[in-house]
């Protein structure tokens, strides 16, 4: 039997090419409407943007579909990690889950 995943991040996908700005859109469960928190990186680690929280409106506890615009400023590189974290209200470290897309 498959487990649903904790979190599935279904654009970007690995290596997509992105310009200044890209929707990130994905499935994932929801703790009091609130997803987890995204960050962009570039390939040096330099942190471009960050979405903290993602929160969707009206979905409480669950499994929910989310989009979250993401724009950044001219990176350095032009290679970068997305690297998207569940959230984790109880804050036990057995309980994270990341999920990480490398992007051109």
């Amino acid at each position: 039997m498959n487990e649903i995943p904790r979190l599935a991040v279904r654009s970007p996908q690995p290596f997509d090419i992105v310009g200044d700005s890209f929707v990130l859109c994905g499935l994932g469960g929801a703790f009091e409407g609130v997803v987890g928190t995204a960050t962009l990186t570039d390939r040096n680690g330099t942190i471009l943007t960050t979405v903290a929280p993602m929160f969707v409106p009206n979905t409480g506890f669950g499994y929910t579909l989310f989009d979250f615009p993401v724009s950044y400023p001219v990176p350095a590189t032009t290679e970068g990690m997305l690297i998207v974290h569940s959230d984790n209200p109880s804050g036990l470290p057995e309980n994270d889950f990341t999920v990480s897309v490398p992007l051109t």
